[in-house]
């Protein structure tokens, strides 16, 4: 945690790393996990537009995936993205971003299976979260 909030380094949680058992982690996400039900398409929606991860990327379809879930805890989380899942239709925050100290952390939850991994707009969002995380100038999107 100190090399995230006093060196300036960047921490990209993937999936199910939010759901790492450990209250540290917990704290340092700002987040508390919901577990996931059976695997489904998930659409990907109300990105937000404000964010460099998220700007111009606009609502998209995974096929098939676990809809992890997690319960912003911390007022200074700002939520990227959110998830439903189309058999349960259940609606949850799919990705967030916040600063630490001199640091900064994103959680992205899809990603247990490769679907979000083949869509082009998700690629791109892991790939600004990980900029970002960096303090890395993000290009504007093309797709």
């Amino acid at each position: 945690m100190d090399n995230i909030t006093n060196r300036g380094m960047g921490y990209l949680a993937l999936h199910c790393a939010a759901y790492a058992r450990s209250r540290d982690i917990f704290n340092l996400l700002g987040v508390e996990p919901v577990m996931h039900n059976q695997v489904q398409p998930l659409w990907v929606y109300d990105a937000n537009r404000e964010h460099p991860i998220t700007r111009g990327i606009g609502r998209f379809m995974i096929d098939l995936d676990e809809q992890f879930a997690a319960v912003i805890t911390d007022t200074k989380a700002t939520t990227l993205f959110k998830t439903t899942a189309i058999h349960d239709k259940r609606d949850a925050v799919g990705g967030w971003c916040i600063e630490r100290g001199r640091g900064r952390v994103v959680g992205l939850l899809p990603g247990h299976t490769p679907s979000p991994y083949e869509v082009p707009q998700y690629r791109e969002i892991v790939r600004r979260s990980a900029f970002w995380a960096l303090k890395r100038d993000i290009s504007p999107y093309k797709g």
